[in-house]
């Protein structure tokens, strides 16, 4: 099983129609859109907080997203995107 992504990793829905369809809740509001950022972050369970639950598909990654809230998905909807590194502009000599 693959390990838990740490609170604060960014991700992007990478979905299907038929994904978002699933997630919807009576509202296309409450349902990720293709494309859609957000941030990984932490739920409380018995055992203490954690970012994801095992299951099928990889289990469910609780994200914050920047535009739908916050909701669980699966594993194997989500990309995730790597960090960019700002460099210092140089300077001349």
């Amino acid at each position: 099983m693959a390990r838990c992504p740490k609170p604060g990793t960014r991700v992007k829905f990478s979905g299907t129609p038929a994904a978002v369809a699933f997630y919807m809740s009576g509202t296309f509001a409450a349902s990720p859109k293709i494309d859609e950022g957000g941030t990984v972050t932490e739920f409380p369970t018995p055992r203490g907080k954690a970012s994801c639950m095992p299951g099928p598909g990889g289990g469910m990654v609780y994200v914050d997203w920047d535009k739908s809230g916050s909701f669980g998905v699966f594993r194997n909807h989500l990309e995730f995107v790597k960090a960019r590194k700002t460099s210092k502009p140089r300077r001349r000599r």
